[in-house]
């Protein structure tokens, strides 16, 4: 890890930074959904602390959503709930 030193009249801040490899998923989002675009697709990122995800749809609304794993499991679960007993 490098750290950058920045000098101030008497004042001295110290930032630290760091590079890192995220592990990501990607596919087609055309495959999956039938009002998809031949360009859009999604992406999910783990983060680099192993908590949580981002998921990107890069599509004609391009939104990104953070979740923990908790939160994640928590709509996967509710998705499947509804599938099965919704109608």
């Amino acid at each position: 890890m490098d750290k950058l030193v920045f000098r101030k009249a008497s004042i001295t801040k110290t930032i630290k930074m760091e590079i890192s490899k995220r592990t990501a998923a990607f596919t087609e989002l055309i495959k999956f959904c039938p009002f998809a675009k031949e360009h859009d697709h999604v992406e999910v990122t783990n983060w680099i602390n192993g908590e949580g995800y981002t998921i990107t749809i890069s599509s004609t609304r391009n939104t990104s959503i953070d979740l923990t794993r908790g939160e994640f499991e928590a709509i996967r679960k509710t998705i499947k709930f509804l599938d099965k007993h919704g109608g």
